[in-house]
């Protein structure tokens, strides 16, 4: 994830949207993509508040600064930035290999 999910951490998500400067980059070395997700990670802090206007505005800071500023707690008050103690899983999926669609500049179609 990046800093907007670090910002709304309260529900497991995946946004990609604009972040696609890694197809790009395998697409343009030839090296395979490899799908993975790690399971549990939304458990490790929890929001301080999920209050719609506070989420609004730290995402606006975000897009401004570039830097995700979430409102959690980890294990206790004291130690706001240890996580909690849960169980994560990461999973990988089968290697996608793009060679086939190789190209030292590769069109925005193929990247998407």
């Amino acid at each position: 994830g990046g800093a907007e999910e670090s910002v709304n951490c309260t529900e497991p998500r995946l946004l990609l949207g604009k972040r696609k400067g890694f197809v790009r980059i395998a697409l343009q070395t030839g090296a395979s993509l490899v799908p993975m997700y790690t399971f549990g990670e939304t458990e490790l802090y929890r929001p301080v508040t999920k209050h719609p206007l506070v989420i609004r505005f730290l995402m606006k800071l975000e897009k401004v600064t570039g830097i995700g500023t979430p409102l959690v707690i980890g294990h206790d008050v004291l130690n706001l930035f240890t996580p909690r103690r849960r169980e994560l899983r990461t999973v990988f999926g089968k290697p996608i290999d793009v060679r086939k669609y190789w190209r030292a500049q590769p069109p925005p179609e193929v990247v998407e």
